[in-house]
């Protein structure tokens, strides 16, 4: 039988509601027996276990959570009837395991207790992630800021006579000179067996891509995109082999427009926004909640701006650091600070922790927030270079710092 905490999940989660009915009624026996009942859905009653009814409604929800693991584990001949057993197993020792009220022993609840947060917790993320998506605004931005990243690949058709003697490639070429077709002297000459049987034709290659037959060699592929549709090289020698390069059909690259690739834009863009929104409603709902820490535990209220700011100096880790410039631009959008801890944040995120996508939420921010702020342009700047930059990784950079780099890059 399969055993795992998704088993132990799943039945802690039905043993909270037990328990919780059970509270709701002063006999105890009767209580424990209705609460085990599954969910009424009116489908095929396939099992009991004493007045509990296991439905296929019930059956079919249950398989629907199981992981790929545990689905291959419920697989072959006869597994409904293996999972069936499952579930009546499960269904047996959790209605023994009320009747020795198991579920009032303090270790119990607190496992319990966990195991229901935890559900919840996820209910809510995922409720909460259901409606937190890039704005119009922000996918415009990401997609004029990063067009390159979009952009086709031009490509060509390119089809070769490849020789290991350079004696038998300038008889082909000489054939090809007195007028002969290219098939008829692709199939006599070219020694390549991938391209035998198609009259020398490799098919699309990308400027610097791979070229079956030949592997990546650059001068293969400049040559074969310098060519006239149907024109052909001289002989030349690459990777040890002579060639004759020809080309057929060619496509430009080009950027397609941002409708053609916005459902791309939203992808990069949505785990990022989900973060965000994840870590202000958290914030929110600790101001709505009165969230208080006593003791060690208790936190220094910042006060100001320059609190938070002044911490984040302090502060090695990368995303620490981050944290706190945010709560600066979160709680304080008016400060001074708040332009520049976005511009920080950005740099760490981009130069630190190379992760573009966050970094560009950060400069995005600024640049529409704060236009007229003097850490706009180099914001501007970074978007552009983001992965190329040049930039010292300085944990340590204030933006002052930061601005230099940039200039000194600027200038070269």
């Amino acid at each position: 039988m399969l055993r795992g905490f998704r088993w132990f999940t799943v039945l802690a989660s039905l043993m909270v509601l037990a328990a919780c009915q059970g509270e709701k009624s002063a006999d105890r026996s009767s209580s424990a027996s209705s609460s085990v009942q599954p969910s009424k859905d009116f489908t095929q009653v396939i099992a009991k276990v004493g007045d509990v009814e296991i439905t296929q409604g019930y059956f079919d929800k249950r398989y629907d959570q199981l992981s790929e693991a545990e689905r291959k584990v419920f697989s072959g001949e006869g597994w409904k009837d293996r999972f069936l057993d499952q579930i009546i197993e499960e269904t047996v020792l959790y209605k023994k395991a009320l009747d020795e009220h198991l579920d009032q022993d303090p270790t119990v609840q607190t496992q319990l207790d966990i195991v229901r947060r935890q559900v919840l917790r996820k209910a809510y993320t995922d409720q909460l992630a259901a409606s937190s998506e890039p704005d119009e605004q922000t996918v415009k931005a990401y997609y004029e800021n990063n067009k390159e990243e979009f952009k086709t690949l031009p490509r060509v058709i390119a089809s070769h006579i490849s020789c290991k003697e350079k004696s038998k490639i300038e008889r082909a070429y000489s054939g090809l000179k007195a007028g002969q077709a290219w098939d008829a002297v692709a199939d006599k000459y070219n020694e390549d067996p991938n391209t035998q049987a198609t009259h020398g034709m490799i098919g699309w290659i990308n400027p610097d891509g791979f070229v079956m037959g030949v592997g990546i060699h650059t001068d293969f592929n400049k040559i074969a995109f310098s060519l006239g549709y149907q024109d052909y090289s001289k002989p030349v020698l690459i990777n040890g082999r002579w060639e004759i390069i020809r080309a057929g059909s060619k496509v430009e690259g080009k950027i397609p427009p941002l409708d053609e690739v916005k459902p791309r834009v939203v992808e990069r863009l949505r785990s990022v926004v989900r973060r965000r929104d994840y870590k202000r409603a958290v914030q929110k709902l600790e101001q709505e909640y009165s969230v208080q820490r006593f003791g060690k535990y208790k936190k220094v209220a910042a006060d100001t701006a320059e609190d938070l700011y002044k911490r984040a100096s302090e502060i090695n880790d990368a995303q620490t650091k981050i944290d706190y410039y945010n709560q600066i631009a979160d709680n304080f959008p008016d400060s001074e600070l708040a332009d520049e801890s976005l511009f920080t944040a950005g740099f760490i995120y981009s130069e630190q922790l190379h992760q573009p996508n966050f970094a560009f939420q950060e400069f995005n921010r600024l640049i529409t927030k704060y236009p007229d702020s003097k850490y706009v342009e180099d914001a501007k700047w970074m978007l552009k270079n983001m992965g190329k930059s040049g930039l010292e990784n300085t944990g340590g950079s204030s933006a002052e710092e930061i601005q230099k780099q940039i200039q000194s890059q600027k200038g070269k």
